[in-house]
């Protein structure tokens, strides 16, 4: 498991930090957790899951074919799950 902090999440996701807040008050995006009293990031797993959801949801792209590259993907990185 891996923290990411905002200014990691922005480049992977692709939309601006004020489009990242505003999906998270909406609910659309994953909570960052607290570190500390000013301090929070973003669990890596439930960014890359938001992500692979958005993915599924892409006319023409199968789930099965998602779970394919996944599964792939776990396999190469010694069966983590990413």
């Amino acid at each position: 498991m891996r923290f990411l902090r905002v200014r990691e999440v922005v480049p992977m996701v692709g939309f601006s930090k004020n489009t990242l807040y505003a999906r998270i008050r909406a609910g659309t995006f994953p909570k960052p957790v607290a570190l500390g009293p000013q301090t929070t990031a973003f669990l890596e797993g439930e960014v890359l899951d938001w992500m692979k959801a958005q993915a599924t949801q892409r006319r023409g792209y199968s789930n099965p074919t998602l779970k394919k590259l996944a599964a792939t993907r776990r396999k190469a990185d010694g069966g983590r799950n990413v």
